[in-house]
């Protein structure tokens, strides 16, 4: 059916968001506008061209594409006309766009990345044990203010939707601020990765006040559980008042928990609390990257037991109050979880990413959900999202180790890097994916039938084997590659043909 999509609708599709992807000397841009008209203002003006344009060509296209993907025109006219309506619009301009670059992919390419997640410094107050930046007091050259301005400008010009401060801590740096305004005002979702231990009640005003539209921030444990991850103590009573004043100011405020070998007893009690303040609950994927070693990992069984109490929470939350995004997981198998989970229960509800999920009370809709997942869903390092390096280096995910920059936002061009970076295209074709003879058994996500929906964790793929189109071994699927890695015999999979391309 991909490769169908790809060769028929693919080229349909280039041609058709190629007419309508024009720049208009009265009206400014045509796809824009025509978006504009059919979900957020049916009675905007255009010229006499343009109006006929829409009239035969953009208003049924957009009407087909609602058919085709089981889009509700009522639901997406109100995420466009909703507080955050010009950042969906810019995701769906990249998207449309995708499809004139790229044609109809499996999973789906845009045609800028939607997301880009910025590690604006590398100063922190506190001192994880799992820090993939590795991050402290110690200085390293950072863009300054002026160079964060130009990243800035980039984005905006590259038509990225949403973008995430990170760090380090990103409060440390003092014209954070500034920053997520410029952000806010160029019409992109702002949202900020924290510790919490910063943030009182003014900065959570400030916060607001600047256009912050989603904190997250991380807490590890319950009391000392937490302060023993993060290095200081009196760190968990800090976090949990820097939480409930986000949620004091009604910012969207999410509780973030890593799960690894030293906290998966505290994990669910974390998810409880979350349920009390009101707050939403995610579960990052341990990475062995930055200051995380190896040795705090999480086995196979213990992620897959995790990742199906996790799903359990968020369906029943979506039964009981028509919300699937309040428990999720950074782990791309929590796709494949919910789905496993959902069909046995009768539920109607699939995760498409670790944004949300996907519903319908249709079984023919919901099979279209589930084959429009494949196009979503996944491990999204280089097709959805990029990271941004403190020093301007851009990845294609923050966990990638520093040494697999794919540019840099100071020396290159943000959009001809997305265009052409090999790295990146090789992340973005799932028959790329590689896999394991172990007992004449072929085991990896090169011959799972969830590469679509799921596709492994790339950046565990480098940190195990070194290479991003391996196995991911976290996955419970992959159970017996990550035994082997635990005998000792981690040379017999490397390299081709051991692990061979499908």
């Amino acid at each position: 059916m991909g490769k169908l999509l790809n060769s028929v609708g693919g080229k349909v599709g280039k041609l058709i968001i190629g007419l309508m992807d024009k720049e208009c000397e009265k009206d400014g841009l045509m796809l824009e506008n025509f978006l504009r008209k059919r979900y957020i203002d049916p009675e905007l003006e255009l010229c006499d061209k343009c109006d006929l344009t829409f009239k035969f060509l953009g208003n049924p296209t957009f009407a087909a594409a609602e058919k085709l993907l089981k889009v509700d025109r009522d639901w997406l006219s109100g995420r466009l006309r909703s507080e955050y309506g010009e950042s969906w619009l810019r995701g769906i301009v990249s998207i449309a766009k995708g499809v004139k670059e790229f044609g109809v992919r499996e999973p789906f390419v845009p045609a800028s990345p939607i997301l880009i997640v910025w590690n604006l410094t590398y100063q922190c107050n506190l001192r994880c044990k799992h820090c993939y930046e590795n991050a402290g007091l110690a200085r390293k050259a950072e863009l300054n203010e002026e160079e964060a301005r130009y990243a800035l400008e980039q984005m905006k010009e590259a038509n990225v939707a949403a973008i995430a401060f990170s760090g380090g801590e990103p409060l440390v740096r003092k014209d954070f601020f500034e920053l997520a305004k410029l952000a806010h005002d160029s019409g992109m979702y702002v949202s900020i990765a924290s510790n919490g231990t910063l943030i009182s009640r003014k900065v959570a005003k400030k916060l607001k006040e600047v256009g912050v539209d989603y904190v997250e921030i991380s807490l590890d444990g319950i009391g000392k559980a937490h302060d023993e991850f993060r290095g200081i103590p009196g760190a968990f009573e800090r976090t949990l008042k820097g939480i409930k004043n986000c949620l004091a100011e009604g910012i969207d405020t999410c509780i973030a928990t890593t799960g690894w070998k030293g906290n998966l007893e505290e994990i669910l009690k974390v998810a409880e609390l979350a349920d009390k303040l009101g707050a939403r609950f995610i579960h990052f994927n341990y990475i062995p990257v930055g200051r995380g070693t190896k040795e705090l990992d999480i086995t196979p069984r213990e992620r897959e037991e995790l990742l199906e109490e996790l799903a359990l929470k968020n369906l029943r939350n979506y039964v009981e109050n028509g919300r699937g995004d309040r428990v999720l997981s950074t782990a791309p198998q929590f796709g494949r979880k919910t789905k496993e989970i959902a069909e046995k229960l009768g539920i109607e509800y699939f995760v498409a990413t670790h944004y949300g999920g996907l519903s319908s009370s249709s079984e023919e809709k919901m099979k279209s959900i589930k084959s429009t997942a494949n196009f979503i869903g996944g491990c999204g390092a280089g097709r959805l999202y990029l990271a941004l390096e403190p020093n301007g280096d851009i990845l294609p995910c923050t966990f990638f180790p520093r040494n697999m920059k794919v540019g840099n936002i100071l020396e290159d061009d943000l959009i001809e890097v997305w265009e052409e970076n090999e790295l990146l295209w090789d992340l973005r074709d799932r028959e790329k994916l590689k896999y394991v003879e172990i007992g004449g058994e072929k085991i990896g996500c090169g011959v799972c039938e969830n590469k679509y929906i799921c596709g492994g964790c790339r950046a565990r793929a480098v940190a195990y084997f070194d290479d991003p189109l391996a196995p991911d071994p976290g996955c419970i699927k992959n159970e017996k590659i990550f035994a082997s890695l635990e005998e000792g015999v981690r040379a017999s999979l490397l390299p081709t043909p051991s692990i061979r391309s499908r």
